[in-house]
């Protein structure tokens, strides 16, 4: 007997290996028919796709089978189901820079540099003002520089700016805050 699977048009489907009564869409869906609670499920139903804590973007799905309950990053499953498993050195990687965009023509294996680089690229680097602790900005910075061109300490600046001593020297030796541009 053929697999049958969900009837939704221009999307292809695949099962997902070790998880009986599952299958993934290339449009980045997850779908089940399996048995729930006492009721058995013969026709798929689509599953709900939550996002992770660390990131309210990184779409994540739990599966079940015989040994146990499974988190997985749906990007990953789907690359892994469509492309194969994740070749040592890489991670999945969004083309757009999209996180919650988990179709299949968005998604690439590819090293943790070139993640990173996208992130530049696509501007969703969390840097600087981006980053939601950070007490400098970069108008900050830009004053930080001006200050030290009129001979000032560096732990003046760093009080008068209402950062750390250590944090600023860094600034100063553009160690940190390097995307500021200094005129």
């Amino acid at each position: 007997m053929a697999t049958t699977y969900p009837t939704t048009p221009g999307v292809t489907f695949k099962d997902i290996p070790g998880f009986p009564g599952y299958c993934a869409g290339d449009d980045g869906s997850i779908w089940t028919r399996k048995r729930q609670g006492t009721r058995r499920l013969f026709e798929w139903r689509e599953r709900k796709i939550s996002t992770t804590s660390r990131s309210c973007r990184d779409q994540q799905i739990d599966l079940v089978n015989e040994t146990g309950d499974y988190k997985f990053r749906v990007g990953r499953l789907i690359l892994s189901v469509f492309i194969g498993p994740c070749p040592v050195g890489m991670e999945c990687c969004h083309n757009d820079g999209n996180p919650g965009n988990c179709r299949l023509d968005n998604l690439r294996w590819d090293t943790h540099f070139e993640n990173m680089q996208d992130t530049i690229r696509h501007g969703t680097v969390s840097r600087g003002e981006r980053c939601p602790h950070s007490k400098l900005t970069d108008a900050k910075v830009r004053e930080a520089f001006r200050l030290q061109l009129l001979g000032w300490k560096c732990s003046r600046i760093a009080r008068r700016l209402e950062v750390g001593q250590p944090m600023m020297s860094r600034v100063l030796r553009r160690q940190r805050w390097k995307h500021v541009e200094i005129s």
